[in-house]
């Protein structure tokens, strides 16, 4: 199941740990600005999800920290061409 967040510690978790990232979709957020949705994909997104949300996680924070950088160029580069597109 498919999980869209903008959220970008929940998908960096989610593609951390099994999840694949389908698409970033760019959506207008408070005062103009434009704001990344995650779209996260696999096997388990509702079962990490829901202890994401509770706070029971375990993980490993070098590949949740590559998964964050990795998410962060994705998004930029999706808003730039949005905004030069």
């Amino acid at each position: 199941m498919a999980i869209e967040t903008k959220d970008l510690w929940l998908a960096a978790y989610l593609v951390a740990n099994g999840g694949e990232l389908k698409e970033v979709r760019p959506v207008m957020g408070g005062e103009g600005w434009r704001v990344p949705v995650f779209i996260v994909d696999g096997k388990g997104m509702d079962y990490l999800t829901s202890h994401y949300a509770d706070g029971n996680i375990l993980g490993n924070l070098a590949r949740q920290r590559r998964s964050v950088e990795y998410l962060e160029m994705r998004a930029r580069r999706r808003l730039e061409e949005v905004d030069h597109g």
